[in-house]
């Protein structure tokens, strides 16, 4: 059977993306957050502009606390959010 070459047959073996691709939970600055717990003190805080229903604007406030992560996380490994980039196991 033949290997399997690049995407544009350079001749070079073929690499999973995920060989590729550095996890941003595995970042230096991922560790170093996720490493330094602090139970006293959030994972997170964030400012956004928003709109309320009647068109005023307002800052929204995001706090993310240092839990184990979400439900979804630990059994499926969902990564939608990003939560887990702020969370110890």
């Amino acid at each position: 059977m033949a290997e399997a070459c690049g995407l544009l047959g350079d001749g070079s073996k073929a690499v999973k993306i995920h060989h590729l691709v550095k996890a941003p939970e595995n970042s230096v600055s991922s560790i170093s957050r996720r490493e330094s717990w602090d139970a006293s003190r959030p994972a997170t805080v964030y400012k956004t502009p928003e709109t309320l229903p009647d068109g005023t604007p307002c800052t929204a406030a995001t706090v993310i606390l240092r839990t184990r992560g979400c439900v979804w996380w630990w059994k499926s490994g969902c990564t939608f959010c990003g939560y887990f980039n702020d969370v110890r196991d």
